[in-house]
């Protein structure tokens, strides 16, 4: 994880698709949780990755998504 928010713009796509791939190999489930929606746009006019773009390199990796709506029964369903 990472110690604050605003650190996901050190993040590189290709290193974090690295880091999946890895744990991956090892036989062990792996769970990314985004914390963040999908924009139609990925620009946020800041150096390095717009975080949507993190989550759609992770995303791309992933044999099964979750998406949670809610954190109660019927945003789990």
């Amino acid at each position: 994880g990472l110690p604050r928010p605003d650190r996901w713009r050190d993040l590189r796509e290709t290193a974090l698709v690295e880091v999946v791939e890895v744990a991956r190999s090892l036989d062990e489930l792996v769970v990314v949780d985004a914390g963040s929606g999908l924009p139609a746009t990925s620009y946020d006019g800041l150096d390095g990755p717009a975080r949507e773009d993190l989550v759609r390199a992770v995303l791309g990796t992933a044999d099964q998504v979750l998406v949670v709506a809610a954190a109660d029964p019927v945003g789990l369903t």
